[in-house]
């Protein structure tokens, strides 16, 4: 990666990362950085090969530090240490869809675990 795609990058992960618990789509970054949808997905690419962008489900994309400050927002949320679809979305304001996505990563990543009556954080990570 040259210098001018590591700038443009580190842009890309400084919008995603401002979207806080929703992330960002192309077109939001297209927006948000003001350049073409082409030079957006490139650079975006890269991010993903590079693993400092994750694309979690039907194109909402995170950060590490996005998904991290994400985590740590459930955490202080889930005083009980349970969460559910319905009660984050809310919490965040967010939809259904990005809140299901991101539960799913988390469970998916080792983070959280999905039981009967709703999702819990796991006490250790492995």
């Amino acid at each position: 990666m040259n210098v001018k795609q590591r700038r443009f990058l580190d842009r890309a992960k400084e919008c995603i990362l401002a979207r806080g618990f929703n992330g960002a789509r192309l077109t939001d970054l297209t927006v948000d950085l003001g350049v073409p949808y082409q030079a957006v997905k490139a650079i975006v690419d890269l991010g993903v090969a590079e693993h400092e962008i994750f694309e979690i489900a039907d194109g909402q994309m995170y950060t590490s530090d996005s998904l991290r400050e994400v985590e740590a927002s459930l955490r202080e949320f889930a005083m009980d240490g349970r969460l559910s679809v319905p009660i984050v979305r809310d919490h965040f304001q967010s939809s259904r869809s990005v809140t299901e996505a991101l539960l799913e990563y988390l469970d998916s990543e080792g983070t959280t675990v999905r039981g009967p009556e709703g999702r819990t954080f796991k006490a250790n990570k492995t």
